[in-house]
């Protein structure tokens, strides 16, 4: 009996890199198997397509707290990460993803797995929590 999955990555579509491409494959397959997939990452500033934002745009939400995108019927939540040149707003940014993500993670129910990559190992230790 399929579930809910959340999956919890820094990088998805419509970022162009291979992990989020790794993602993008992964969570399809879990739909294509029933289950329901929601997907936690970053707003994209990795390898920004401009084709790949106008399949998959993003919505605005709560005064640009966070976004949401459809990614082929999969339901995707996007923290907004900048690229910061000093060491510091990077960090600082970070954090803040990090914090966010936790808060928003709390409020999807009926959440039977969490999938994270590794690394960053925060992402993992921040997904033990929310499990509890």
């Amino acid at each position: 009996m399929p579930g809910k999955i959340l999956i919890h990555s820094l990088v998805f579509s419509p970022d162009s890199v291979s992990t989020a491409y790794i993602y993008n494959d992964i969570a399809l397959r879990f739909q294509d198997e029933g289950f329901e997939v929601v997907v936690l990452t970053t707003t994209p500033h990795y390898n920004l397509l401009e084709e790949e934002l106008v399949k998959q745009p993003l919505k605005r939400k709560f005064a640009g707290l966070y976004y949401e995108s459809d990614f082929h019927g999969i339901r995707v939540i996007h923290i907004p990460q900048k690229k910061y040149k000093r060491s510091v707003f990077r960090i600082m940014g970070f954090i803040y993803w990090h914090i966010l993500s936790f808060l928003m993670g709390l409020f999807e129910t009926r959440v039977d797995v969490i999938l994270s990559p590794s690394p960053p190992l925060s992402i993992g230790f921040i997904n033990i929590i929310s499990s509890y």
